[in-house]
């Protein structure tokens, strides 16, 4: 009953009404569930509910965004190519850090498997949700830092489609003036470094990053974090088509190299990986101007 109520209290503060005792009770007492069981939704009002994923994790959910939500609402999963990478390498006593972690689907994978894991996430819509993914889910393994990730703290704003939760990114000049823009959320958010969330950490060993092309320039604020982790992993989305308006993508892969992390591999569809060279990151990967993939980063091979 304490555990009820104390769940209870912060999902009305991620902007839940109030969730019937028996319900949060029967959603509580879901084990996690194979791969073949059927998603499941619950509707908790005012717009907002909760679905089962088929990996049995309870994520919490805008019914009005039709990006990752709805895919997880008819799906069960997302991404699962990503998933399938980190179960590989994460284990029990393994560090996690979920950069863009929106609402909590790759944070409560990873929850289940690592010994600890911080979620960062900028916007705050998405950060509530979030919340409410680990208080379902019961995780006391999760710590939440609301904020974007960049090479330096400052001040920033983000801009997110309200009807696409999946699409945030740290504002460019020119976003402001863009009249095709006029229509998304715009936050102001504190931008911090990966080195300064991450000081009580002794290492990490796994980074996943999906933050719209600002991957790289979080990792040029993650310096110290990767010095001490001699056997961090990156898994990141590549190719996002505003990368280059945060910083040039050869010098980040440079920077990247400095630190011993020379391996690159492109996880495919079934979380098998193809080694790549730094040339064909540059290019892309041979994909066009606005498609994007997700690749492994490391010191050595994974394959």
């Amino acid at each position: 009953m304490g555990l009820a109520y104390s769940t209870n209290r912060l999902l009305r503060r991620c902007g839940f009404q109030l969730v019937r005792t028996e319900t949060l009770a029967k959603l509580q007492s879901l084990e996690p569930a194979s791969s073949s069981s059927e998603p499941f939704f619950w509707d908790l009002g005012g717009h907002l509910g909760v679905v089962r994923a088929t990996n049995g994790n309870l994520i919490c959910m805008d019914e009005r965004d039709t990006s990752l939500g709805q895919v997880i609402r008819r799906t069960g999963c997302w991404e699962s190519h990503v998933e399938a990478l980190c179960r590989r390498l994460v284990g029990p006593d393994s560090i996690a850090i979920d950069v863009g972690a929106n609402i909590g689907y790759h944070t409560a994978v990873l929850a289940r498997l690592a010994k600890h894991v911080l979620a960062v996430e900028a916007n705050p819509v998405t950060a509530d949700l979030l919340r409410g993914t680990v208080a379902l889910n019961r995780f006391r393994n999760v710590s939440v830092i609301e904020c974007a990730a960049m090479d330096r703290a400052q001040a920033v704003d983000i801009f997110v489609p309200e009807e696409y939760l999946g699409a945030g990114a740290v504002a460019r000049p020119s976003w402001y003036d863009d009249p095709n823009l006029k229509h998304w959320k715009r936050y102001p958010v504190q931008a911090e470094t990966l080195d300064s969330v991450s000081r009580e950490l002794a290492g990490v060993d796994l980074i996943r990053m999906d933050i719209e092309g600002c991957e790289l320039a979080a990792l040029r604020g993650a310096r110290e974090l990767l010095s001490r982790s001699p056997g961090a992993r990156i898994v990141m989305e590549w190719g996002a088509y505003n990368m280059p308006a945060y910083g040039d993508v050869l010098e980040g892969l440079d920077y990247l190299a400095d630190l011993g992390f020379t391996h690159f591999s492109k996880i495919e569809a079934d979380g098998s990986l193809v080694c790549k060279n730094k040339a064909e990151m540059i290019d892309r990967l041979g994909m066009g101007r606005h498609d994007v993939c997700d690749v492994a980063i490391s010191r050595s091979p994974l394959l």
